[in-house]
């Protein structure tokens, strides 16, 4: 479970990253939400593959909350 917890916070951290970036490359937030929700479902696909269903569940809502935040 630590070890899924300490995948997940280092996924946060990328994505996070990843905003920071493209705000420094002033790329438009609506391109960033259109990047990140495809990013997002390829993820979704992997996480479902191999995690159970509650997990896929928190990570989905906690990116989701940080793609709402450039809404």
């Amino acid at each position: 479970m630590l070890t899924q917890a300490n995948r997940e916070e280092g996924e946060r951290r990328r994505g996070v990253e990843s905003v920071n970036y493209f705000q420094q490359e002033k790329i438009s937030v609506q391109y960033i939400k259109i990047l990140d929700t495809r990013v997002l479902h390829v993820r979704f696909e992997m996480l479902h593959n191999y995690c159970n269903s509650e997990i896929v569940i928190l990570y989905l809502v906690m990116n989701l909350i940080i793609l709402s935040h450039f809404g």
